[in-house]
């Protein structure tokens, strides 16, 4: 955090070499639920979170660049996920990069049974991050909805790989069962 001091020699700078910036805000989802329950500490029940949904619409009409993926996590554990989809779908939108963002769609996407809208999501996802054990587990899980267990397989073994603590191994043993090639399934890791 820079300081107010910092701040006025930093614009006292800019302002010297003719130099602007341009600023951008984002609607903070603890904001957002302030703004609808109070000081309140319970989660937001489904009208609330719709009325958040609603006020966060508002302020992009006002200039907002729009929200973390915290909006669409309310909307899905709500079970609300049509409404995290967009939501989520909005925040990948607004930053194409938003790894999270991408991961968050996926998983909305198999809760919703949009398993190969989810299969694309969790690939966008480990293309911006190849490392991130949950969304290659995740990828198994919509392959292996799909039917393509060989598929499901590698992912699952990926997952594994990068994380060995992770609880992917029975979803590689079903799917290796799934395929026809039980004797993997044995020794499954």
């Amino acid at each position: 955090m820079i300081s107010s001091l910092q701040e006025f020699e930093l614009f006292e700078q800019l302002q010297a070499h003719s130099l602007g910036v341009n600023f951008g805000t984002f609607t903070g989802y603890e904001n957002l639920k302030r703004t609808v329950c109070g000081d309140e500490t319970r989660p937001a029940d489904k009208k609330e979170i719709r009325e958040m949904g609603n006020f966060l619409s508002n302020t992009v009409k006002e200039g907002s660049f729009g929200l973390s993926t915290n909006l669409g996590t309310a909307y899905s554990k709500s079970g609300m996920h049509e409404d995290a989809i967009k939501a989520y779908k909005q925040a990948v939108d607004l930053n194409p990069n938003y790894t999270k963002a991408h991961y968050n769609l996926g998983t909305a996407y198999i809760k919703s049974g949009m398993f190969e809208d989810a299969i694309v999501a969790f690939q966008k996802t480990i293309s911006l991050d190849p490392e991130f054990a949950k969304a290659h587990y995740n990828l198994g899980t919509a392959y292996s909805k799909t039917g393509m267990y060989e598929n499901a397989i590698e992912a699952y073994k990926k997952g594994i790989d990068l994380n060995p603590d992770f609880a992917a191994h029975d979803n590689l043993r079903i799917a290796y069962i799934k395929s026809g090639m039980n004797k993997y399934a044995v020794d499954a890791r």
